[in-house]
């Protein structure tokens, strides 16, 4: 969950689909999620339908895939950090993060939707930001918390947490980003 930056407006997600909502992500199709936006006093403004990822690895075991945080850039765009957690063969899980952005300017309201699981829903459009997989100085980790950090350099950074599950084969992990103020 997020507070927008004047403090008016939370933003909540569920890590998977309601229930009503249709299935959870598998390898071989994605859930749907509702984003929902709320007033100070707690009463819905607006919720989007957010297509997850499907689960990025084949499990041994089990695997899953949702939305571990989120955290507002400013009044129509989000940050959505999405986490596949894959078990393998010995019980380990191997995670696979992916940070997206997402604009809700123009989205269809979904809040009067009883369920999103007919296909009739065109969810928010998200570009992808940052493949963790791809990082090689970011070992892959549960990453679950993200906020924004203290300015470096004149810019933004973001500070994106991971605990270790109390697992002796996970690590806590911070990881910071900085963002490039705009000329």
């Amino acid at each position: 969950m997020s507070f927008s930056a004047d403090g008016r407006t939370l933003w909540t997600a569920m890590e998977g689909p309601l229930t009503q909502d249709g299935p959870v992500s598998t390898v071989a199709q994605a859930g749907v999620v509702r984003l929902t936006r709320l007033d100070r006093q707690g009463r819905i403004q607006a919720q989007y339908a957010y297509r997850l990822d499907p689960v990025q690895a084949a499990p041994a075991r089990r695997g899953d895939n949702g939305i571990s945080e989120i955290l507002t850039v400013d009044e129509r765009q989000l940050l959505i950090l999405e986490r596949s957690g894959v078990e393998d063969a010995q019980g380990r899980f191997i995670f696979h993060c992916r940070l997206y952005v997402v604009d809700v300017s123009g989205a269809r309201d979904v809040s009067g939707e009883e369920s999103l699981a007919n296909g009739d829903v065109r969810p928010l459009t998200k570009r992808l930001l940052v493949n963790f997989d791809r990082l090689t100085n970011v070992p892959a980790a549960n990453l679950e918390a993200m906020a924004w950090g203290p300015k470096i350099d004149g810019g933004r950074s973001l500070v994106l947490m991971a605990d270790d599950n109390f697992d002796p084969t996970q690590k806590g992990q911070v990881v910071v980003f900085t963002i490039a103020a705009r000329p």
